[in-house]
């Protein structure tokens, strides 16, 4: 792993129910996000995979981790309608892990807030673009 990509720790302690046993099947030992997603092929696998993956958007400070999660719903087998009401379900959960993550480690967040300038401080270029850092 590169300087600087060490991937972020999720407090355990704050989450309790299916936010818990999501995390637990994210995270390395240590407590530490997983640098890729779990294999596999079944339901619960697809599930776990889309919480990794949104998770992994919203705190990974690797790069390749920051880019939109567009196909992130498709491990999980299901059809469309279902598909996306299973993902609203999982998104809750998600949520539940990204806030157990200080906020100084939500890279992913960081990095499309910048792009967006709507974190980070403005610094006048010397084309005169505005850049947020």
């Amino acid at each position: 792993m590169k300087v600087g990509e060490q991937m972020p720790l999720i407090d355990m302690n704050k989450l309790t129910g299916e936010a818990l046993w999501y995390a637990g099947r994210i995270v390395r030992e240590n407590g530490r996000l997983r640098a890729s997603k779990p294999k596999g092929e079944t339901m619960e696998i697809g599930c776990i995979k889309y919480v990794w993956r949104m998770v992994a958007f919203f705190i990974s400070p690797k790069s390749r981790h920051k880019s939109m999660p567009m196909t992130a719903d498709w491990d999980i087998p299901l059809g469309i309608r279902e598909r996306g009401d299973k993902c609203k379900e999982l998104d809750a959960l998600v949520s539940q892990i990204v806030d157990a993550v200080p906020k100084a480690e939500w890279h992913g967040v960081r990095a499309w807030g910048n792009a967006f300038g709507v974190v980070g401080s403005p610094q006048l270029a010397e084309d005169g673009s505005i850049i947020y850092r």
